[in-house]
């Protein structure tokens, strides 16, 4: 099983082609908010002093503006353009995150079934939401084959061979915390013979 991770990468281009990215800073500069030092802020990200300027400027030369303000006795501080840099990131976050992470799973899903190609996969079929991406990262961590096709119908089954040879039937109003415990329950059901199904 595999797992895709997507997230929400800003990168800025200005009118002369250059390009930088402001996903890569958005984070430096909040440790150097947290820390007051350039120096503190690249050591834990990992990164070299030089590194970390070569970012920042690289930054600043794009939008045309000082990330950083430096005061003597006072270390580093956020220019009001170094906020607005990480204000955006996290605005990206907010807004792409659900998204992306529906999206991951989506792909996810389809490599396995590729990938996989075997029985015992729990199969999916429902329509777009936070739950049912939910639902198939719990399924993906508890490494469980999953097989899962979007529909546009409101109505989810989800359906697996267990040992039982008779259906379960269980409402499932979309809670991540009840992903997690089909998750667990179908890691441990590899028979085969019948069908659960869970309604959304």
């Amino acid at each position: 099983m595999i797992r895709i991770e997507c997230d929400a990468y800003l990168t800025v281009r200005d009118t002369e082609g250059r390009t930088a990215s402001l996903s890569d800073v958005a984070p430096l500069l909040e440790l150097v908010a947290e820390t007051g030092s350039i120096a503190q802020a690249a050591q834990a990200k990992g990164l070299s002093y030089r590194h970390a300027w070569g970012l920042l400027r690289a930054l600043e030369s794009c939008v045309g503006g000082e990330l950083i303000e430096t005061a003597r006795g006072k270390g580093s501080t956020l220019s009001k353009l170094g906020q607005a840099v990480v204000d955006a990131q996290r605005l990206a976050r907010s807004r792409l995150d659900g998204n992306l992470r529906t999206l991951a799973a989506e792909v996810a899903s389809d490599l396995n079934r590729w990938l996989a190609q075997r029985d015992g996969a729990v199969r999916i079929h429902a329509s777009h939401g936070y739950a049912v991406a939910a639902l198939v990262s719990a399924l993906v961590d508890a490494q469980a084959a999953v097989d899962i096709k979007y529909r546009e119908s409101v109505i989810a089954r989800v359906l697996r061979p267990c040992r039982r040879s008779r259906a379960a039937n269980a409402s499932w109003p979309g809670s991540i915390c009840r992903a997690a415990r089909f998750a667990s329950s179908a890691r441990r059901s590899t028979g085969r013979g019948s069908t659960t199904r869970v309604t959304c």
